[in-house]
């Protein structure tokens, strides 16, 4: 059977043209049908769940940003209160930090921003951006525009993370700088004070040129990255910081923190030393060593012996020492107050250097005591001997330290060779002998009888200034008197 006969009809009953009309309905039928059950078989998208969760609420937080290096004329204008125009913006603290090329400036903002809260999380966003560490953030207000780097942000507290530290500076210095250096001193910064001088002591060196300055110092710190900086320099023992006035320019290290009291103390002590008879003179109890404006010495006690040369004699003087101390060592213009340790002491008549024998008072040690001693003097002339009488004595001003009480007087000695070799012991026709009894006031210690400031001994040759003339002799007996 034809599947379409000769009147064009499919399978001899359908018309063709009825029939593929057919099938074009039932095809768009079925493309139709497709779709829709294509479509019903998806499940319709459903929102993100933190999202649906988040909730979006006004909030305000304070940053702490970096300006970086600004000009000295912007650095200037960066003020608290300062809003930017295009933004919610208002500047609440300000450090600047002087810098290469300019001011090297930190600020802390005021941000009006959104806190969107969700499930596990918070975070503050402003300007449609979160706000972290590392964010820039740019402003402009009607006198400047900057941009800077977020360093860390807070709920509370408009003020940048600083605080004020005490320490204390040391240097050294010229001597036209040291005297510049005075209390009360301010080192500024676009004209805000970041440094005051609270104290000031000044030390001379063992160099003419230069003197030695401590400083109590007050800064203005910020703390970034957990350190309390000053000018960006941590402050910490052994750093060295600038101080920067109208009058000068110095960097000192800092050697101790937490104080403004200089490390000062004082100490007494004995010096002794040898100087000449005319510095002696002018040797006084209460002279003062002056440096910086302030005492840096005072002799308390003065004790003028004899040394045989009438050039010259031996000193001894109880010192008021202000003293430097740090770490446990206590020094004097930089020499450790120790035994045998020369120290210096000047006033406008006098200068001389003398060895410490004795710390801790300014008389050496003992009781004082009388001791009669008998003194031989050997192979005078009739002058000298007749000019030492009973009565004379040794005195420093009102302190008499030695009194004859007796004299005698013999021919001295002469020992001459025969031609054989014999050794004769015969009278000098005119050299003398003298023996005298001296009283002595002397110093008993647990280390022995002193006189002179020198341990007194049988044997010991002795010096006497008796005004008129001095004398020298041997000890050859001693006895104290009894209390």
């Amino acid at each position: 059977m034809n599947l379409i006969d000769d009147k064009g009809r499919l399978f001899g009953t359908v018309n063709v043209i009825d029939a593929l009309v057919v099938l074009l309905v039932l095809a768009v039928v079925a493309a139709g049908t497709a779709l829709v059950l294509q479509s019903g078989d998806q499940t319709p998208a459903e929102p993100d769940a933190n999202e649906a969760n988040a909730t979006v609420e006004n909030a305000t937080r304070y940053a702490t940003l970096d300006l970086g290096t600004q000009p000295s004329y912007t650095a200037e204008r960066i003020t608290e209160g300062d809003n930017a125009t295009d933004a919610n913006v208002t500047v609440t603290d300000v450090y600047r930090v002087p810098a290469e090329g300019g001011i090297h400036v930190w600020t802390r903002v005021e941000l009006d921003g959104q806190l969107v809260e969700r499930e596990n999380t918070s975070e503050f966003t402003f300007a449609d951006s979160p706000v972290n560490p590392g964010r820039s953030l740019a402003f402009d207000t009607r006198e400047y525009p900057v941009n800077g780097t977020v360093h860390d942000l807070a709920t509370r507290n408009s003020s940048l993370p600083g605080d004020t530290a005490n320490v204390v500076l040391q240097t050294n210095t010229n001597a036209e700088e040291a005297s510049a250096i005075q209390q009360g001193d301010t080192y500024e910064v676009a004209n805000d004070t970041v440094a005051t001088v609270e104290s000031v002591a000044v030390y001379p060196t063992g160099n003419a040129n230069e003197q030695r300055v401590v400083l109590g110092v007050t800064l203005q710190t910020l703390t970034t990255n957990g350190h309390q900086r000053f000018l960006g320099t941590p402050v910490q023992i052994g750093k060295k910081l600038p101080l920067d006035t109208e009058a000068y320019y110095l960097t000192a290290n800092i050697v101790e923190r937490g104080t403004l009291e200089l490390p000062t103390d004082t100490a007494d002590v004995v010096v002794q030393t040898t100087t000449s008879a005319e510095k002696a003179a002018n040797i006084e109890e209460g002279d003062t060593f002056d440096a910086g404006g302030r005492s840096l010495a005072t002799i308390e006690s003065a004790e003028i012996y004899p040394t045989g040369d009438a050039t010259k004699k031996r000193v001894v003087l109880g010192l008021t020492l202000e003293t430097y101390s740090r770490a446990g060592n206590e020094s004097f213009l930089g020499t450790p107050i120790q035994i045998d340790r020369t120290i210096p002491f000047r006033t406008d008549g006098y200068q001389l250097s003398g060895k410490i024998v004795h710390r801790g008072a300014t008389t050496l040690p003992g009781e004082q005591t009388t001791t009669t001693v008998t003194l031989k003097l050997s192979n005078l002339s009739p002058d000298i001997a007749d000019g030492i009488s009973t009565g004379m004595t040794e005195r420093v001003g009102d302190r008499v330290d030695a009194r004859i009480t007796d004299k005698r007087v013999e021919s001295a000695t002469v020992v001459l060779r025969s031609q054989n070799g014999t050794i004769h012991e015969r009278e000098h026709p005119r050299k003398q002998d003298v023996t005298l009894t001296v009283e002595l006031d002397t110093r008993q210690t647990d280390a022995g009888l002193y006189f002179h400031s020198r341990q007194l001994q049988e044997g010991n040759d002795l010096v006497l200034d008796l005004g008129s003339i001095t004398v020298h002799g041997q000890v050859t007996d001693l006895q104290q008197d009894d209390e």
